[in-house]
């Protein structure tokens, strides 16, 4: 996951517009600190953290909105430390609470 951030942070973007991976454990919050460290000057970003009622119960997840230097940004989103959501391009009128509840009812 830094690698992706690290990548896209420093002008990469990606053809896809959204995307989900899963892992088995993901902690956000050590992987951006990780990153602030290598690049603080360049990660400006806005951290939110919601817990919602779904139909599988409650889901705690933890959202960064990073721009990088040409405007852009990027948002990459923790469900419940397993599931990250990237959305890194800007030209999609997809949301990622509407791609999230898509991808879940397909699983």
């Amino acid at each position: 996951m830094e690698y992706l951030i690290e990548m896209w942070c420093f002008g990469w973007t990606p053809k896809w517009t959204v995307m989900m991976i899963e892992f088995l454990f993901l902690d956000i919050e050590d992987c951006i600190n990780r990153l602030r460290e290598r690049i603080s000057a360049r990660l400006v970003k806005i951290r939110s953290e919601e817990t919602i009622e779904g139909p599988d119960g409650l889901s705690h997840r933890i959202k960064y909105s990073i721009r990088r230097d040409d405007g852009t940004i990027g948002e990459f989103l923790v469900e419940n430390s397993k599931y990250l959501y990237i959305k890194a391009r800007e030209n999609t009128d997809i949301s990622l609470s509407t791609f999230i509840s898509l991808t879940k009812s397909m699983m």
